[in-house]
């Protein structure tokens, strides 16, 4: 893909390369998805588990 910063993105081009990044399995593609200072949290999860990283 071209390399375009996320703020020139849309919407649907940040979330396909997110996805793209997870079927890649990329975990560096998958951080670049991210902001440096980013926090992401998850309304489900298991019990001893963070709610937030």
């Amino acid at each position: 893909m071209p390399d375009t910063t996320s703020a020139d993105l849309g919407p649907r081009e940040v979330l396909a390369r997110y996805q793209q990044a997870m079927l890649d399995k990329s975990a560096d593609d998958l951080a670049d998805r991210y902001a440096v200072d980013a926090v992401h949290e998850f309304p489900f999860f298991f019990p001893g588990m963070p709610e937030r990283y």
